[in-house]
């Protein structure tokens, strides 16, 4: 279990038809200036997958990548539509906690036109960054990459959050 809405942004969500039309809305909602990045928290994206879930398909991954040796993907396809799709990472965690501040502060000083402080919108507790990250142009996921393996219940998106969290040791407010 877990509160309903997460949080004022995904209280009303809107009607959307496509994968596109929600990659929109979130940019605009969830991004800051720029408008080609967003970041939501574990919480706010179960409330959109969720409220979305006869158009999305979704999957769930976990793998090392350059920013992380255990990142986790969650990336939204069209339901029927394998090679529209956008991946949000997060939910990982940095060598040190040291590295995670440092990464935040480079990462600032690229992005000058950002509103808010980069720890907050990783929603940086110690050396792990819990929000989910999206950007405005999809993965390199296509037909020939999509497998159902991955395939996930929009509704079964939190009790894997939470296992996760349990198994990095990261506090969240997950609830048996």
């Amino acid at each position: 279990m877990r509160k309903k809405p997460a949080s004022n942004r995904t209280k009303n969500l809107p009607s959307i038809s496509s994968l596109k039309e929600l990659l929109n809305f979130l940019l605009t909602n969830f991004g800051e200036k720029n408008r080609w990045e967003f970041w939501v928290t574990p919480e706010e994206l179960c409330d959109i997958v969720e409220r979305y879930a006869d158009i999305l398909q979704v999957q769930w991954d976990v793998h090392p990548c350059g920013l992380s040796e255990d990142m986790t993907y969650v990336t939204l396809f069209n339901k029927g539509k394998a090679g529209e799709n956008t991946a949000l990472n997060g939910l990982f965690p940095f060598p040190t906690e040291t590295e995670a501040k440092q990464f935040c502060y480079d990462q600032r000083a690229n992005l000058e036109y950002l509103f808010g402080q980069l720890e907050d919108l990783w929603g940086i507790q110690g050396r792990f960054a819990t929000n989910f990250n999206g950007k405005s142009l999809s993965n390199s996921v296509d037909d020939k990459y999509y497998t159902r393996e991955h395939d996930i219940e929009a509704f079964d998106l939190w009790p894997r959050i939470c296992r996760r969290c349990g198994a990095l040791g990261i506090s969240l407010s997950c609830e048996s």
